[in-house]
């Protein structure tokens, strides 16, 4: 991204949210590059700059299964193979976004090829 944004931390008084999102993005390392993360920023803020929105506390995709919504195999298997390190269950969860009991349904059994 530029570099001229300013730093956006939870301390601030009206953070940038979509600096925010998208430096979380970059920091999940999922092959996000800064050119993309800039395109996102640029196509955000030209739909949603200057309104007031809202974030929601109920996570989305985690309680996606449950909304009746598939989660991608390409998540299942990436999880799956952040279970095979060393990575705690808590890392896992949180960088994926996925609950415990999700967590160990998935590492049953290996996502189909």
């Amino acid at each position: 991204m530029p570099s001229n944004h300013q730093a956006t931390s939870p301390d601030d008084e009206n953070p940038d949210i979509v600096v925010a999102a998208i430096r979380e993005f970059l920091a999940l390392d999922i092959g996000l590059t800064t050119e993309q993360a800039a395109a996102i920023e640029r196509r955000l803020k030209e739909r949603y700059g200057d309104q007031r929105l809202r974030v929601k506390k109920k996570l989305h995709y985690s309680d996606a299964r449950a909304n009746g919504v598939a989660l991608s195999e390409t998540l299942r298997t990436q999880v799956y193979q952040a279970g095979l390190t060393a990575k705690t269950d808590k890392e896992i969860t949180s960088q994926f976004g996925i609950s415990r009991a999700t967590l160990y349904r998935w590492m049953k059994s290996p996502p189909a090829k």
